[in-house]
C-alpha cells in the first residue's frame, strides 16, 4: 500500500496573532506516542496541569482570504451592527445574512455567502491552529493574545501592497460538554459571531473600532453533562487595525482529522474489475459534520470508472492494463486525509489490448536549444500481423515544430519560436490508436538561470507527541534546461530527534519527541543554484492522555479480490 496521508494545516504562532485573549478550559485529546500515526492538528496540554510549567492548548481554524475588491472588504465602516446574521446556523452549520443588503457594509446575500464557504476565483483558504496558554499554572485559564491579528500575512492572495494583509475570515467548529458555570466574553473588530447549539449567543457585527459582547453559558438553558456544539465566525475587513480577544471557560474538544486505509494493493487481470474496500473512522468533530469518502484516480494509462466513487466499498473498472494508483479521500467537513492504493491490471492472454503511450515529462528549454523527447510506446504483439506505428505532432503552440524523426517515440523538436506547446505521441497497431500529451515551455534566448526561491512559512508552536505542518513553498524559473528542481527539509538545531512524514516535498508533516525550540531549514536546488530558508518550531511538553468525546464515527468495508 501506497500510504499518503494528507491533511491540511498549519500552526498560528501567538506572536502574529490578533489581539486575542482566547480563555479555555478544554477537555485535551487522547495523543499518540510520537512518531506513530496521529492528528495533525492538536488540543493539547503540557505538564501545567500538574502545576510545574505553562499549559498550551490548540483550537482548529480555517482562514479565508478575500481580495480588497470584494464588495464586503474595504468598502464601508458601518459601527457595531447587531443582527446581520440569523439567530439559528443554516443547515451547513453557517451563519445566514439577515439583510437588509447594505446594513453593516454587507452589500448582497450572495457575497456574504461566500465569507465562510470555498468560492474559486474569490476566495482562498489554509487551516490553522490557535495555541492557547495558561495564564497561571493551575488556574484553568488559558489566553490566546496578539495586539496584530494577521494570520496570513503575505500568503494566499498576499498583502495587496499593503503591510499586512487585512482582508479575510476565520471559523472555529467544535464540540463541549457543559459543566455548569461557563461563560465567553468577546473584545475586538471586525464581525464575530458566536454560536452555542446553532444558537447566536455572541453578536458583535459590522465593521467597527473595538467592541465586546458576552455570554453566561447558564442562561441558555443547557443541560450538565450534555454536548453541545460550539462554533464562531470571525471577519477582518478594513485596515489600519485587527484586534481579538476572547476568554472562555468552555471545555472545547478540537478537530483531529479522519484516519483512511485505502487496503492493501491489488493485482488483477482484464476485464476484471477490482473491488476496492477500504475504512475511514473520525473522531465525530465538528459536531453536526458529515465524514464524506471519495475514490480517484491519480496515475495510470487510460480510463478508471468507480462503480459508485462516494462509497468506500465499490469496484474499479481499467480501460487499459497496467499500473495504477487510486486514491481514497475521507473529509469531516473541515479536514481531510487520503491514501493511496497501487492496483496492477494485467491484459487478457489472446486478446488484442491498445498500445500503452507515454510521451515523457514536460519540460522547459530556451532558444535556441530544441527539446529532446524521451517518448515510449509498447504493445502487446496483436492482432497477429499487425504493425506498431508511432508518430509525433504538434497539438497547439505559437510556432512551427520540427520533429528529428516523427515516426519514432525518442526523437527532438525543434521550435520556430517562443512559447508553450502541446505535442502528442500516438501509437497504432492497426486495430487500435492511443495518445498521451506532453508540454513543453520554450523560453526566449538569453534568459540567465535564477536560485529556486524558498519560503518555510511563519514561525509555528507545537505540541510534542503531536503532528505539526510545514507549509513551505518553492518555486523555480525552469532553468537550467534539463534541471531537476529537487527540495528537502532538516533539522538546523534542537534538542531531540525530528521526524519528517516526507522531507523531500515541500508541505509535509513533521513530530518532535522532546520539548524545545527547534530550527527546521527548507532546501530547493535547480541542478546548479541552492536556495534555503528556516522556520523557528516552539514545541511544548508532552500532555496527558484523556478520552476524546463525541464518540467516533466509523466507516469500513472488507476488500475483496475480483
Amino acid at each position: 500500500m501506497n500510504a499518503s496521508k494528507r491533511c491540511f494545516g498549519n500552526r498560528l504562532c501567538g506572536s502574529s496573532l490578533a489581539r486575542v485573549v482566547l480563555f479555555a478550559v478544554l477537555c485535551p485529546v487522547c495523543l499518540l506516542v510520537c512518531g506513530s500515526r496521529g492528528a495533525h492538528f492538536s488540543q493539547t496540554a503540557s505538564s501545567a496541569d500538574k502545576g510545574d510549567a505553562t499549559a498550551t492548548r490548540m483550537l482548529n481554524a480555517i482562514v479565508r482570504d478575500f481580495s480588497d475588491t470584494h464588495p464586503d472588504f474595504e468598502d464601508g465602516i458601518s459601527g457595531v451592527v447587531k443582527g446581520l446574521v440569523q439567530s439559528n446556523l443554516a443547515p451547513d452549520n453557517k451563519p445566514v445574512f439577515a439583510g437588509p443588503n447594505g446594513r453593516g457594509a454587507i452589500r448582497s446575500q450572495e457575497g456574504f455567502n461566500q465569507w465562510f464557504n470555498d468560492v474559486p476565483a474569490v476566495n482562498q483558504k489554509i487551516t490553522r491552529s490557535l495555541e492557547l496558554r495558561e495564564t497561571k499554572p493551575g488556574s484553568g485559564i488559558f489566553s490566546f493574545e496578539s495586539s496584530a491579528f494577521f494570520p496570513i500575512d503575505n500568503q494566499l492572495l498576499g498583502n495587496q501592497g499593503r503591510t499586512h494583509n487585512y482582508h479575510f475570515t476565520l471559523e472555529v467548529h467544535d464540540t463541549f460538554t457543559f459543566r455548569g458555570g461557563e461563560m465567553l466574553k468577546f473584545k475586538g473588530d471586525d464581525d464575530l459571531w458566536v454560536f452555542i447549539d446553532k444558537r447566536l449567543v455572541v453578536d458583535v457585527g459590522g465593521v467597527h473600532a473595538v467592541a465586546s459582547g458576552s455570554v453566561k453559558l447558564d442562561t441558555l438553558g443547557l443541560t450538565v453533562g450534555q454536548s453541545y456544539a460550539f462554533d464562531l465566525f470571525f471577519a477582518e475587513r478594513h485596515t489600519s487595525q485587527s484586534n481579538f480577544e476572547l476568554q472562555t471557560s468552555i471545555a472545547l474538544e478540537a478537530n483531529q482529522p479522519p484516519v483512511v486505509s485505502a487496503g492493501p494493493d491489488q493485482t488483477i487481470t482484464l476485464p476484471a474489475s477490482a473491488n476496492l474496500g477500504g475504512s475511514a473512522t473520525d473522531d465525530g468533530v465538528p459536531a453536526g459534520g458529515t465524514l464524506t469518502v471519495s475514490w480517484t484516480k491519480v496515475s495510470g494509462p487510460g480510463d478508471v470508472t468507480f462503480a459508485n466513487p462516494n462509497q468506500l466499498a465499490t469496484t474499479a473498472a481499467f480501460g487499459l492494463a497496467g499500473t495504477h494508483v487510486l486514491r481514497l479521500t475521507a473529509n469531516d467537513s473541515l479536514l481531510t486525509s487520503s491514501d493511496d492504493v497501487t492496483i496492477t491490471v494485467n491484459s487478457i492472454p489472446g486478446v488484442n489490448q491498445p498500445p500503452v503511450v507515454d510521451p515523457g515529462p514536460d519540460q522547459n528549454i530556451t532558444l535556441p536549444d530544441g527539446a529532446t523527447l524521451n517518448g515510449k510506446v509498447t504493445d502487446d504483439g496483436l492482432p497477429a500481423g499487425g504493425t506498431l506505428g508511432v508518430s509525433w505532432s504538434k497539438l497547439t503552440g505559437p510556432g512551427t515544430v520540427t520533429f528529428g524523426n516523427a515516426n519514432v517515440a525518442t526523437t527532438t523538436a525543434t521550435f520556430s519560436e517562443a512559447g508553450t506547446y502541446v505535442l502528442r505521441l500516438s501509437g497504432s497497431d492497426t486495430a487500435s490508436i492511443t495518445s498521451a500529451d506532453v508540454t513543453i515551455l520554450v523560453r526566449p534566448a538569453g534568459e540567465a538561470n535564477q536560485a529556486p526561491t524558498v519560503n518555510t512559512g511563519p514561525d509555528q508552536v507545537v505540541s510534542v507527541s503531536g503532528f505539526g505542518t510545514l507549509n513551505g513553498t518553492v518555486s523555480d524559473d525552469g532553468l537550467p534546461v534539463g534541471g531537476t528542481l529537487t527540495v528537502s527539509w532538516s533539522k538546523v538545531s534542537g534538542p531531540g530527534v525530528v521526524t519528517f512524514v516526507d522531507p523531500n516535498r515541500p508541505v509535509t508533516s513533521v513530530t518532535f519527541c522532546s520539548a524545545g525550540t527547534y530550527v527546521l531549514r527548507l532546501t530547493a536546488s535547480d541542478s546548479l543554484l541552492t536556495s534555503t530558508d528556516e522556520v523557528t518550531i516552539e514545541v511544548a511538553t508532552t500532555p496527558p492522555v484523556f478520552p476524546l468525546t463525541p464518540g467516533p464515527r466509523v466507516q469500513s468495508a472488507v476488500r475483496g479480490n475480483a
